[in-house]
């Protein structure tokens, strides 16, 4: 056990790590909202491309070759992000045309949103749920009433 603590000491990833839980306890310690919900899942968000690369290029190691070029990562993991989003793509095709014929719902469609940024700004978090839910109510109304005119 000791020797195995004395190799992880002598190895620069241990230290790495060390600095990134630092970084990250310093952070939180300045802002308070670093380790938020919100924030985590922002960040776990904006780590989907890379972690499809990542994918990619496992697959391209296990799979016995071990091309790790740039290009066969970023084919692979193309590949593997339009094969999920196609079918989605396709599933809400209906949705797109039917919302986008009424011109008029797609320009309130931009100022409720606006209302609910501007609610959210200042902070009112009531004012911006009830503008969020009367939203949706909307936009519920118009898609099923697009259902019904198109059959």
């Amino acid at each position: 056990m000791k020797c195995q603590i004395k190799k992880a000491l002598h190895r620069n990833e241990f230290y790495v790590a060390v600095i990134i839980v630092l970084l990250c306890a310093f952070i939180e310690m300045r802002s308070g909202q670093f380790l938020s919900a919100n924030n985590l899942v922002d960040m776990v968000s904006a780590m989907i491309v890379p972690t499809m690369f990542g994918i990619g290029q496992y697959m391209v190691i296990i799979s016995g070759g071990f091309d790790v070029s740039f290009c066969t990562m970023a084919s692979l993991s193309s590949y593997v992000i339009v094969d999920t989003l196609l079918p989605l793509h396709r599933k809400t095709r209906r949705y797109r045309r039917i919302s986008m014929e009424d011109w008029s719902r797609t320009i309130n469609t931009r100022k409720e949103h606006r209302a609910i940024l501007d609610a959210m700004a200042s902070g009112n978090a009531d004012l911006a749920e009830s503008l969020m839910a009367k939203h949706i109510e909307n936009a519920k109304k118009h898609m099923l009433g697009g259902f019904k005119n198109h059959g």
